[in-house]
Order: structure tokens, then sequence, then C-alpha cells
């Protein structure tokens, strides 16, 4: 079963949980993002209507996956995949 977990709790998905993506943590990113806030902010305090701001989103993802995990359950990850994914754990 896929289960998601909150930004929040890393924790979960070291500790039993077998595959996890979150928004790339990047500090360049980070800066970029806030630039990005900030601008929006600006128009936002400048009586821009909501409907002329563009929607952002992510677009780079952190793939993480747990193979101890997996390997309780009685998978196996393909080789594959696992170089795909940013994070291996175990």
């Amino acid at each position: 079963m896929a289960t998601r977990y909150p930004e929040a709790s890393e924790d979960r998905s070291e500790a039993s949980g077998l595959i996890r993506e979150r928004q790339a943590a990047a500090p360049a990113r980070n800066a970029a993002q806030y630039r990005r806030a900030a601008a929006y902010t600006d128009k936002n305090l400048k009586d821009a209507k909501s409907s002329d701001l563009p929607v952002e989103h992510s677009r780079e993802f952190d793939f993480i996956i747990n193979v101890e995990t997996a390997k309780v359950r009685g998978l196996t990850i393909s080789q594959h995949v696992l170089l795909q994914a940013t994070e291996v754990i175990g």
C-alpha cells in the first residue's frame, strides 16, 4: 500500500516507509523559492488579483528508497529504480 508522509515526518520514511518523494531541498533552490515568494507578496500588497498570478509548483523532487523496508516486505527493488533514487536508505 502506498503511503505519503507529510514533509515534516522524514523519520518515518527512514524508519519504515518504502518509497518517499519530497521537494528538493538544495540551498540554492530554497533561495530562489524565497525570492519568488517575495515577488508574490509584493504583487499581493500592490492589490494584484489572485487570478492574475501564475500557479507555482515544485519542479525538482528527491526520490528516496528504503531498501531495508523492501527486504522486510519481501520486495526486490530493481537496479534501474535504485539508480534513479536521490537517496537510498539501508
